[in-house]
């Protein structure tokens, strides 16, 4: 069964450029040109998201970081939610029990 084109050019890409990459990740300069691009990158990303949360507070606009801080607190209160009316749906039915038939009759 012939393979198919996508693979046939798969194949033929990968046999020219592997043997240059292998080699340059060898080479220990490459590694830290690339380690320190991550660096300037993340730094950069995160220098930004600082001036967009400042850009944003100035014009009274919440920043993602206080959406999410404020959906996570509203998710923490729906469970404390949840939790009291499972324990008040509890003492409830304590309640209706006794009612029912707590006094031996």
């Amino acid at each position: 069964m012939a393979q198919p084109l996508w693979k046939k050019t798969y194949d033929a890409v990968e046999q020219q450029v592997a043997p240059p990459l292998q080699k340059a990740m060898g080479n220990p300069g490459v590694i830290d040109a690339i380690s320190l691009g991550r660096a300037v990158q993340r730094r950069a990303m995160d220098d930004a998201a600082t001036l967009i949360k400042r850009g944003l507070h100035a014009m009274n606009l919440p920043s993602g970081t206080d959406v999410r801080d404020v959906s996570n607190q509203i998710a923490g209160l729906e469970r404390q939610l949840r939790l009291l009316n499972k324990r008040l749906d509890e003492f409830e039915a304590k309640l209706a029990a006794l009612d029912d038939g707590g006094d031996g009759r």
